[in-house]
Order: structure tokens, then C-alpha cells, then sequence
């Protein structure tokens, strides 16, 4: 369970609206949803594209909402300059989904919100959460990086609080990305898994990929993993919950949670992108990683040398243009045993 969530203890129904950037937004939005339920809460789910998809299958008895859709594509050369391009449509899409949550707020007489990077799922009148970790946004200029993150700080500071999944300093996961100095009101909500620790699971598989985030860049790592998985007869979970199975049975579109947190205990190494979210399940989960930063997404190479450098024998980053040496490191015997710090 979630340790504590407040602002909403005397909240009954309660919307719950992860942004649709890959499928990390939504996963972690799992053990918060779980945690209102059990706590006898009603809970409207709300979000667009795979993410909605992904929290329809979790949670088939829940109503759910569509709401409008950032329909940011990401080509991997810079995250701000497709940021920028596609502006217009982000604030277009903010607006309506303002206007949107406003409509859900109506209907279902909403007690709070609480909304994962949605920047306008708010409300002037019922208490509103946002759910972040990134408070500092790195890039390689200093400079933009201040400026980018203080226009995200402010739209963060419209919401009446804002929940960190991650510990304080010293113990941050997410190190100065979570750093929440210059917001008036935070809780720190500690890392957030949806997947347990299973000891009986015996681990029979030397490595398996999972793969989300945005395409077209999701696609281009997975054509490059598909050989190097294969010699090592593994396993590629593609991060796509509204497709079906197909004929290459190595290739699995999408694995719910219980699935996926067999795949992961039952495999000795994991590959995947250095998202938070997927940080967050393989530090729960004890296990050993290669991070491959989505390229030209700044807050990916950070958390990936930053835990790389944190965990030497635990995270290993390679860069996308480097997949040729994954066959090296999972051949390695150098890393060493892990102790959880979690």
C-alpha cells in the first residue's frame, strides 16, 4: 500500500488522470488506485490512448473517462524541440481537457482529482493533486534547464499539492529531479510499484526487454533488441496493451501486472528504458538492469547515470547507439549481489 496519501482522507470519489507518455505515467498510478479501493473510495479513471487501456484492463469494473489526447509524437532527436513543435497542440489539448474535467467533475461529483503530469486536469473547486517527480527538468544547457523547469514548476503550483514518489534527500531515487524546493505544499509518497516481491519465483531466463514510451522512438529499440534478445533466449514485452498476440512468440504486445512481475522476478537481467517508473518496479524487485536512455530525452540519461554511478553493480547505461555491447555485459560476472535500499 501507498504510505499515506493526503488532501483526500475525507474525499469519496475520486478521479485519478495519468498523462499518456508511454505507459509509466499510468503503471504508477496502479498502487494509488489500489490504495483508494481498498480504503473503500470510489474511483473514476481517466486518461487517452494506451495508457487508458492499460488502466481499463487493471481495473475492468472502474468507470473511465476518455480525455484529449497531447498526440505528441517523438522522432529521438530532442525532446524540447518536439515539446516546442508540437506547443500549439499541448495547450490546445490542456485547454479542452480543462474544460473536460470540469464536464467529470459535474457528472460524477467528484470529491478530489489527482492527476499524474496532466497539467489541466484541475479544478478551481475541488481539491486538486498532481502527481510528479519531475520538479527539475536536466538539460545539457544550465541555463535552459532553469527556464524550463521553473515553467513547470508554476504549472505544478496551480494544483493544491503535489505528491513525490520518491524519499527525501538523501535517499532520493530520482536524485535533484524530485528536489521540491520552491513548492509551498508536497508530500513524499516514496518510490511507487505496482509489482511485489515473490520469493518462491525461481529465476530461469538470463534476460528479458520491456519496452514503452512513444513512438516512433519505442519502435527503433526494439528492431535493435530483437537479435540480441533472441541469442539469449529471452524474452521482448513490447508495451502495446491494444495489440493482440502475434506469431513471434518471444514478442508479447503487453503483460498485466501479475505477468509482468513473474516475467521480471523470473528473469537474472531486465532491459529497458531508464524511466522512473520502470526504476522504480527493478528497485523494488532487486533486480539487475541495463538502461538504455530514450535519445534526446535529457531526464533519462540523468537518471540513467546518475543510478549507473549510485548502484555500479546493480544499473548498467548503455546508449542506444552502443546496443553492441549488451551481449558483453550480460556475459560479465563482475556484477555483484545486491542490497535493497528501499
Amino acid at each position: 500500500m501507498v504510505s499515506g496519501l493526503p488532501y483526500i482522507d475525507n474525499s469519496q470519489r475520486i478521479l485519478v488522470a495519468p498523462l499518456n507518455w508511454g505507459l509509466g505515467h499510468a503503471t504508477r498510478c496502479i498502487p494509488i488506485v489500489r490504495d483508494l479501493i481498498h480504503n473503500g473510495k470510489d474511483v473514476i479513471i481517466a486518461s487517452d490512448g494506451e495508457a487508458l487501456v492499460l488502466l481499463q484492463k487493471e481495473f475492468p469494473d472502474l468507470t473511465s473517462v476518455l480525455l484529449p489526447s497531447y498526440d505528441i509524437s517523438y522522432h529521438g532527436n530532442s525532446m524540447l524541440l518536439d515539446m516546442l513543435k508540437s506547443g500549439p497542440g499541448i495547450l490546445k489539448a490542456i485547454r479542452a481537457e480543462k474544460k473536460k474535467t470540469r464536464e467529470i467533475c459535474l457528472e460524477y461529483k467528484i470529491d478530489a482529482i489527482i492527476s499524474d503530469h496532466r497539467y489541466g486536469v484541475r479544478h478551481k473547486d475541488v481539491p486538486s493533486i498532481i502527481v510528479a517527480h519531475q520538479l527539475y527538468i536536466p538539460y545539457p544547457s544550465e541555463a535552459i534547464a532553469r527556464i524550463i523547469s521553473s515553467i513547470n514548476r508554476r504549472l505544478i503550483r496551480k494544483f493544491d499539492t503535489c505528491w513525490i514518489p520518491d524519499n527525501p534527500a538523501p535517499s532520493s531515487l530520482a536524485g535533484k529531479m524530485s528536489n521540491p524546493e520552491g513548492l509551498p505544499s508536497f508530500h513524499h509518497l516514496g518510490p511507487l510499484s505496482r509489482l511485489e516481491i515473490h520469493p518462491g519465483i525461481k529465476v530461469d531466463r538470463h534476460v528479458s526487454a520491456i519496452l514503452s514510451g512513444p513512438e516512433p522512438a519505442r519502435s527503433k529499440l526494439e528492431s535493435k533488441l530483437i537479435p540480441i534478445v533472441r541469442a539469449q533466449g529471452g524474452l521482448i514485452v513490447q508495451g502495446k496493451p491494444g495489440l493482440n498476440h502475434g506469431r513471434d512468440k518471444d514478442l508479447i504486445p503487453f503483460l498485466g501486472s501479475q505477468e509482468l512481475n513473474t516475467l521480471i522476478l523470473s528473469s537474472e537481467w531486465i532491459i529497458c528504458r531508464s524511466g522512473y517508473t520502470s526504476i522504480m518496479d527493478l528497485m523494488k524487485l532487486n533486480k539487475k538492469a541495463i538502461l538504455i536512455p530514450t535519445p534526446g530525452q535529457p531526464e533519462q540519461l540523468y537518471l540513467g547515470d546518475y543510478l549507473s554511478r549510485k548502484y555500479p553493480h546493480r544499473f548498467f547505461l548503455v546508449r542506444e547507439n552502443e546496443t553492441e555491447k549488451i551481449p558483453t555485459i550480460l556475459g560479465s560476472q563482475s556484477a555483484e549481489p545486491f542490497t535493497r535500499h528501499m
